[in-house]
């Protein structure tokens, strides 16, 4: 349903209940302008709070949005900092895990070569 709709028939609703009840009503008309101004004037308040606490809460979800912006990317770049941080530490430690994995792969070629190429007595046929 749409607004415009909804307001429509808001409006309808108002204006009937509003001629229903001047018509119907047993008091004098300066008692009732009195009673209609009254409501009048409380119904103003009442919409000057709602205006005002509409602007609060606008103002507490910007700066809340603003803050978290601000969280979100002091977050990010501090995860991205600890990240380039934890690389630059175990980037050394790859590369010499690295060089001890080849060369224990290196002597373990050579003694398989000084085995092969060492004649043993026993393995003579």
């Amino acid at each position: 349903m749409k607004f415009t709709r909804f307001a429509l028939g808001v409006g309808v609703g108002l204006a009937t209940g509003f001629a229903t009840a001047i018509l119907n009503t047993d008091r004098s008309g300066d008692a009732l302008r009195t009673d209609l101004k009254s409501t009048a004037d409380g119904s103003k308040v009442q919409i000057n709070e709602i205006k005002d606490n509409v602007a609060e809460i606008k103002e507490y979800v910007l700066k809340t949005k603003d803050e978290s912006q601000i969280a979100i990317q002091s977050l990010s770049e501090e995860i991205k900092t600890m990240i380039s941080q934890f690389k630059a530490d175990i980037d050394p430690n790859i590369d010499r895990i690295q060089k001890n994995i080849e060369n224990i792969s290196n002597r373990g070629n050579e003694i398989q070569k000084e085995i092969q190429n060492t004649e043993l007595p026993f393995l003579k046929k």
